[in-house]
């Protein structure tokens, strides 16, 4: 059985879940013999990619497309990300499960990592901000800026477990924030939030959707896009060096982008997961893990 999932050359926290996830929880789907693709964690769930057919659904979000292309007499739903998605393929509210994410708290081999926030706050930011930017875990005194591509699942899930307050450009990152009864709050950086996913992620939990805060950019990024682009027609190896290690912020840059984020961590609007909600919907993963197996 093949999984499906979005592979980032650069790596990504989300979609990296996946393999120690289903192989965690659903080990035998390695070695079944059924000619079906299992959609695991992200969201892949769209009409970009064509229909959609002889299929395992679990957990999987709509999003980055009009509408879902799917055949439901070849399909298995097994659980989707939200409501948004339920509404998308047409079928029953009672199939979201949340995001499989939430369920780490609950695989006691993913809680092996090292905190590499000491003391701070953490700014989980998308993968495509880390390819702008050098942002490393020690280039401030008051923030823990993660990167999903540049540590480890394990890491990263114990960095924002031990924290107190998330500033998340990345989804999972609030996610996992969520699944840890962290507060946090939605920011873009330079990637700009996705209001499906975001929308169908906060609605599955019983959250109105919120918008996230904008962070100002350098003023310089028109030359930094530029350089980057300039980046990616370099010999493959070079352009994707430049990518994966991002340009180094200047100073002032870091202290406007660092002046903003303390502006954002003392708003009142931090979004706080409801424990019972959430319990509900680790039952309903759990539920979906044991049906998974059977229909493996």
């Amino acid at each position: 059985m093949e999984l499906r999932y979005h592979k980032d050359w650069r790596g990504n926290f989300g979609d990296d879940l996946n393999l120690p996830f289903f192989d965690t929880l659903a080990p035998r789907y390695k070695e079944s013999q059924r000619d079906t693709v299992l959609y695991g964690i992200g969201t892949l769930l769209n009409d970009v990619h064509g229909t959609i057919n002889n299929a395992i659904i679990f957990g999987s979000g709509f999003g980055y497309g009009e509408k879902v292309d799917w055949d439901p007499s070849t399909v298995q739903v097994l659980g989707v990300r939200g409501p948004l998605t339920s509404k998308a393929l047409g079928i029953s509210s009672d199939l979201v499960i949340g995001d499989p994410a939430l369920y780490v708290p609950c695989m006691p081999n993913m809680l092996c990592g090292d905190d590499l926030g000491a003391g701070r706050t953490v700014v989980a930011l998308h993968h495509r901000t880390n390819e702008m930017w050098s942002l490393t875990s020690d280039c401030s005194p008051d923030y823990c800026f993660l990167d999903p591509g540049g540590v480890s699942i394990f890491d990263y899930i114990s960095t924002i477990k031990n924290s107190s307050l998330v500033l998340a450009e990345s989804l999972h990152g609030a996610i996992i924030a969520s699944a840890f009864g962290v507060p946090f709050v939605p920011i873009s950086v330079r990637t700009k939030v996705d209001p499906t996913k975001w929308a169908d992620f906060a609605l599955s939990l019983g959250i109105q959707p919120f918008r996230a805060v904008n962070m100002p950019l350098p003023e310089d990024q028109f030359i930094r896009r530029l350089k980057i682009a300039a980046g990616s027609r370099l010999p493959a190896g070079v352009g994707k060096a430049l990518f994966k290690k991002g340009l180094v912020m200047q100073e002032g840059e870091l202290n406007a982008l660092v002046s903003a984020l303390k502006l954002t961590e003392s708003t009142e609007d931090r979004v706080l997961v409801d424990r019972a909600k959430l319990l509900v919907l680790q039952r309903r993963i759990e539920f979906a893990c044991g049906e998974l197996d059977r229909a493996i």
